[in-house]
């Protein structure tokens, strides 16, 4: 067993920089990183709807059923919403995320520790906390960083189950081969994180990261007497119990959901999901080949921390090194495999990668100490270490910055630089490591708020505009959307207008919705007009004036004399596939597909 270095708890004030560091960092990012992206806008608007109708376990598009994922994510931040508030802010719906990614760094920290040491432990959270992505997503309003906490809770709690702290408590180690008998309670923590990490996000996608690496290690370290253990009756039906209950009941409601979860499970293995969290066909290389800039910029040292622990993980059995081998590489691996990729799928195991990361830098140090003296003058070491990392966060300007052009913490490169060299002269390596990670947080703190100032023209120009259509309706006139605008547009359309937008299927459900008002507005995009000439004398009121997209419309409708009453027509039921608009329909009028885009078009 490897010698541990180092103590192997964080102090209570570890914790508290850590959490400190993670809060500024992230949080700058919440509070400047400009509007709620489409993609961000599902959680917090299918929130909203569960707080306004009550309806906690079945998440609502509108008035139809999105059951893309369990809806955990949904709870926290309804209670978040509920707690501060939300409307008209973004900060609130965000906070939840924030949350998850500060667990998600103080747990890896503490994993890291008790297995390697204190140093190692405060560089593996660091790390983690400024890698590109992880830093990108930490902040966003999703369920990906949730689903990154649970599987990473649930791997530090196998690693705590089965990876002893030392070898007397290896010799010391029991086997209960009973099926049905007791355990510690630690192994019901397993099997009950196990269970949760199905209750956020695809389906499948929690259980199988952490399903992954534990069987790979299990594999490698192959013993069948060990492998009793987690034969446990009870374990598996809590389990089943935390993961699958909620299946279950939707299901008992919807019978269609089975139909919907294998349509939504083949078409993002297939790379062919359209939807929030789209997962898109990709060559078998493909994370192999964005990996680098998923951890820059702590990629430039994974593959000394490979050298360094490669040892351990390749000699010595239940070794924690090989743990993190098989965290970090076998997901990545079995995932490649699949043809739907999204660079998201890779978060869960990022904290093994900043594992590694942590050893290469202690490998760097250990390198820099034997240096001659003459390479720790500042000329040296501008030319071996700052040239090289320069050109790097300048490669790697997309993933950190995000454009192509030169972003605007590039230009803070040459003052970090001066503070990271004078330290390194002095072979100060605690103010060197202070130094660098306080240099990162800046350059992503101005990334972030540079991001967020120069949000796409589109999507400024349509939060405008609906806010736009807030003060221009008045108070007592109906206001409809059409939530048929594809993908998540429409939910990030309902967002930002509130409470105010009464959500339409389709522009044909204007017949079904109990009003009595000959005018009504409605919001939808150019290409519906034709059906909104159907119902009634259509005017034009405001415009998003978007090129790339069709644009955002306000009309004005009045309906026709003729047209028939809403008692009249009954409201169809939506299924689970209508409702994230996989499948055509209901259409309440004959021929309203004229005006609605079919599935292959609106993709």
């Amino acid at each position: 067993m490897s010698t541990l270095a180092g103590e192997t708890r964080l102090e209570r004030r570890d914790y508290v920089l850590l959490s400190l560091f993670c809060a500024g960092l992230f949080g700058l990012g919440m509070l400047n990183g400009g509007e709620l992206s489409w993609s961000e806008a599902v959680v917090p608007q299918t929130a909203r709807t569960m707080l306004g109708d009550g309806e906690w376990m079945i998440p609502k598009r509108g008035s139809a059923p999105w059951l893309e994922g369990a809806p955990l994510a949904q709870w926290l931040t309804a209670a978040m919403w509920s707690l501060l508030g939300g409307e008209g802010r973004i900060w609130p719906v965000r906070l939840p995320s924030l949350l998850c990614s500060v667990g998600t760094v103080l747990l890896t920290a503490s994993l890291a520790t008790r297995w390697f040491g204190r140093a190692c432990g405060l560089l593996s959270g660091l790390s983690l906390a400024t890698a590109s992505q992880f830093a990108g997503q930490a902040w966003r309003a999703n369920d990906i960083t949730l689903l990154t906490m649970l599987v990473t809770a649930a791997l530090a709690m196998f690693a705590r189950c089965e990876l002893p702290r030392c070898e007397n408590q290896e010799s010391r180690r029991h086997v209960w081969p009973e099926w049905i008998g007791g355990r510690p309670a630690r192994w019901l923590c397993l099997f009950l994180l196990l269970g949760a990490t199905n209750l956020t996000g695809p389906l499948w996608l929690g259980s199988m990261s952490v399903a992954v690496p534990i069987a790979g290690y299990l594999v490698w370290n192959w013993d069948a007497r060990r492998l009793q253990r987690f034969g446990w009756f009870w374990g598996w039906l809590a389990a089943l119990t935390v993961g699958l209950l909620w299946p279950l009941i939707v299901a008992a409601r919807l019978p269609e959901a089975w139909e919907f979860w294998s349509f939504d499970l083949r078409v993002r293995l297939a790379g062919e999901d359209a939807g929030f969290g789209a997962a898109v066909a990709k060559p078998v290389w493909y994370y192999a080949a964005i990996l680098a800039w998923v951890l820059a910029p702590w990629s430039l040292v994974v593959p000394a921390g490979f050298w360094r622990t490669r040892h351990e993980a390749l000699a010595e059995r239940y070794s924690p090194q090989r743990f993190v081998w098989c965290w970090a590489l076998l997901w990545p691996l079995f995932a490649s495999l699949i043809p739907g990729k999204s660079p998201q799928y890779l978060l869960p195991s990022l904290p093994a990668w900043s594992m590694l990361a942590a050893f290469g830098l202690q490998w760097l140090r250990d390198r820099i100490c034997e240096w001659p003296a003459w390479s720790l003058r500042p000329f040296p070491l501008t030319v071996v270490i700052v040239l090289p990392l320069t050109v790097w966060l300048w490669l790697a300007r997309m993933a950190i910055g995000g454009r192509q052009g030169a972003p605007l913490w590039l230009w803070l490169c040459p003052p970090v630089a001066a503070w990271c060299v004078w330290n390194l002269h002095r072979l100060d390596f605690r103010r060197v490591a202070q130094a660098m990670f306080l240099s990162l947080a800046i350059l992503y703190a101005v990334s972030f708020t540079e991001s967020g100032l120069r949000r796409e023209p589109l999507l400024r120009a349509e939060a405008m505009f609906l806010r736009q259509v807030r003060e221009t309706v008045p108070a007592e006139s109906e206001l409809f959307l059409d939530m048929s605008l594809g993908g998540a547009r429409g939910c990030w359309c309902q967002f930002l207008l509130g409470e105010r937008a009464i959500p339409l299927h389709n522009l044909t459900f204007l017949n079904s919705e109990d009003t009595t008002r000959r005018e009504v507005f409605v919001v939808t995009d150019g290409m519906n007009r034709v059906l909104l000439d159907r119902l009634g004398e259509v005017m034009p009121m405001l415009d998003s004036g978007g090129t790339n997209e069709p644009a955002l419309k306000l009309y004005r409708l009045t309906r026709n004399p003729n047209t028939p009453p809403a008692a009249l027509i009954a409201k169809p039921n939506i299924s689970p596939l209508q409702a994230k608009y996989s499948s055509l329909g209901p259409y309440l009028e004959s021929g309203a597909q004229i005006g609605k885009r079919t599935l292959d078009s609106w993709r």
